[in-house]
């Protein structure tokens, strides 16, 4: 072989090699870095008048409860639960609120946006990337299922080891900072007690429901702790303080079709007038709450009501 023949084998080898790592670094340049799917969990607003939108937006300015404000206004099905429309793959949500929501700090709250003949307000509760959010879902089913467990134990009477799960555990549910099962325990923590004859803690914890969900617009837990005082206030001697919570519990539980809380607050403002001494009173509540026991087959009430 010539000294010409082995240069030129080279020069091809070399150029082989050349073009061979050129292609590698392009290939590699291409490649775009998979990006982290990132997850939102939003509420929204929805709204058909422009001066509407605006007079919600100055009142969120001040401070006032995007939940309220969503509750009160929203013409969205999500308006019930306060606006919250869960949780969603950012990229999946619609473009001009995707690009609102993308700009938003946590807890932040979007400018007044048009789409079609509607006005929208977003607010952010949370973002997270893939791993936090199914770290999240797994704290979500976590805090649920011991919600169910203390549930279970206060139906079956053990109101003791419910409280000493809910003492151990009521962290651990603030920290996944989710409105209703924060809610739930509050009320899981309030009927406890009551079963444990600590009225004035009773008393505590529903006044602290009641602060919340007025907060919120949540009329649902505003009847439930209005109630629940009025029994606490009930056990407590103070009859007068315990009728005023009663009779407020009572406008709302038409409204949220509350039938069983309705039948409740009336059997317990008949005990409130008996012990006043108001006896012909007392009885035309307890045979509201009777006809109210028997139309919805609640047997144990009707029974303590015939008595």
């Amino acid at each position: 072989m010539n000294l010409t023949s082995l240069t030129s084998k080279r020069s091809l080898s070399c150029l082989f090699f050349f073009f061979s790592l050129s292609a590698t670094f392009l290939t590699i340049a291409q490649e775009k870095p998979r990006l982290e799917k990132r997850w939102v969990r939003w509420r929204l607003i929805e709204v058909a008048r422009k001066p509407l939108a605006d007079s919600i937006f100055v009142q969120l300015q001040k401070g006032i409860s995007f939940q309220k404000l969503a509750r009160q206004h929203s013409l969205h099905a999500s308006a019930k639960t306060g606006g919250e429309m869960g949780w969603a793959e950012l990229d999946s949500v619609d473009g001009d609120f995707k690009t609102a929501m993308s700009s938003l700090t946590m807890r932040g709250t979007s400018t007044i946006l048009q789409k079609k003949k509607h006005f929208f307000i977003l607010y952010k509760m949370n973002e997270f990337g893939e791993n936090d959010y199914l770290q999240w879902k797994k704290q979500k089913a976590k805090v649920d299922s011991l919600l169910t467990r203390i549930e279970s134990l206060i139906n079956t009477g053990n109101a003791p080891a419910a409280m000493t799960l809910l003492k151990e555990k009521e962290e651990f549910v603030k920290q996944i900072e989710d409105d209703g099962a924060y809610l739930r325990m509050l009320n899981f923590k309030g009927t406890a007690l009551r079963a444990l004859s600590q009225f004035k803690d009773v008393a505590i914890v529903f006044n602290l429901l009641l602060k919340i969900s007025r907060t919120t617009g949540d009329t649902f837990w505003e009847g439930v702790a209005l109630g629940n005082l009025g029994i606490a206030y009930l056990q407590l001697i103070q009859y007068q303080q315990a009728i005023a919570y009663l009779d407020s519990a009572l406008i709302i539980a038409p409204k949220i079709d509350d039938r069983k809380g309705e039948g409740s607050w009336l059997g317990n403002l008949g005990n409130a007038y008996s012990s006043l001494g108001q006896y012909p009173r007392a009885i035309a509540y307890y045979n509201s709450a009777l006809s109210i026991a028997r139309e919805i087959g609640d047997i144990r009430k009707r029974r303590k009501m015939v008595r």
